[in-house]
C-alpha cells in the first residue's frame, strides 16, 4: 500500500495536530507518520465505490463540540435510518466531560490519544474494525487523529472534505462554502452518481 503521508508539512489545509499539544509537536508528528505508514503497509482492505442506494452500513465521524452542527448531523442520521441504513457514529470531544452531551454511538477525546496522537480507546478500534459500506468524515477539517481513523478503517468507501497532503479518503469533496449543510448535500449528490464498480481511482471533485 502507498504511504499515507508523502509530503512535508508546510502550510495549507492538511493535517492538524490537536490544540494544546505543542511541546515537541514536530517530533510527535514525525513519529506518528512513521507509525502510521508502518501500519498501513500491513493493512489489507478491499476498497470499492458504491452508491447510497446500494449501501447498507454507514459510519460517520463527527466533532461533538458544536451542538447546532451535531443537531443537523443527527437529522441526517435519522433520514438515513428511515431509508433502512444502519448508521454508526464516532464522536470526538475535546474534553472528556463534554461526552455527557450525547450518549449515542462511540465517543473519544484528547486523553484517548497516546503521545504520538494514535487513538487508543477500544471504542475507536471497534469503529475502525467495522466493515462499513461507506464511511463519512463530517468533521470541519482533518485533525490528525481523524485522519488516522479514516486511513486505518476497514470501510469499503471513505469520504471527506478535500485536504492537501493526506490520502485517507477514496472520495474527496471540495466544499468551498465550508458549511455542513452544503457539504452533506454534496455527499448525497455525488453518492447518487455512483454505480457499483469493483475499483476506482481516487480523485478530488
Amino acid at each position: 500500500m502507498d504511504k499515507f503521508y508523502n509530503r512535508p508539512d508546510s502550510g495549507g489545509n492538511g493535517l492538524q495536530a490537536p490544540p494544546g499539544m505543542n511541546m515537541f509537536k514536530g517530533l510527535r508528528m514525525r513519529l506518528h507518520k512513521k507509525r502510521l505508514n508502518r501500519e498501513l503497509r500491513k493493512l489489507d482492505v478491499d476498497r470499492s465505490s458504491t452508491s447510497m442506494d446500494n449501501a447498507n452500513s454507514i459510519g460517520i465521524l463527527l466533532d461533538g463540540t458544536d451542538m447546532e452542527r451535531v443537531a443537523f448531523i443527527m437529522k441526517y442520521v435519522k433520514r438515513l435510518e428511515k431509508k433502512g441504513k444502519e448508521v454508526t457514529l464516532l464522536t470526538f470531544y475535546e474534553n472528556k466531560g463534554d461526552q455527557t452531551k450525547s450518549a449515542e454511538g462511540y465517543h473519544y477525546n484528547l486523553k484517548d490519544l497516546n503521545w504520538v496522537y494514535i487513538p487508543q480507546k477500544s471504542d475507536i478500534k471497534l469503529f475502525m474494525n467495522k466493515r462499513f459500506d461507506i464511511l463519512i468524515n463530517l468533521m470541519d477539517g482533518c485533525p490528525i487523529h481523524a485522519a488516522y481513523i479514516m486511513a486505518m478503517s476497514n470501510a469499503r468507501f471513505r469520504i471527506g472534505r478535500y485536504a492537501r497532503k493526506i490520502q485517507c479518503y477514496d472520495l474527496m469533496i471540495d466544499d468551498k462554502k465550508k458549511d455542513i449543510v452544503h457539504f452533506i448535500g454534496l455527499v448525497d449528490m455525488y453518492l447518487g452518481m455512483f454505480n457499483h464498480k469493483p475499483k476506482h481511482e481516487v480523485q478530488p471533485v
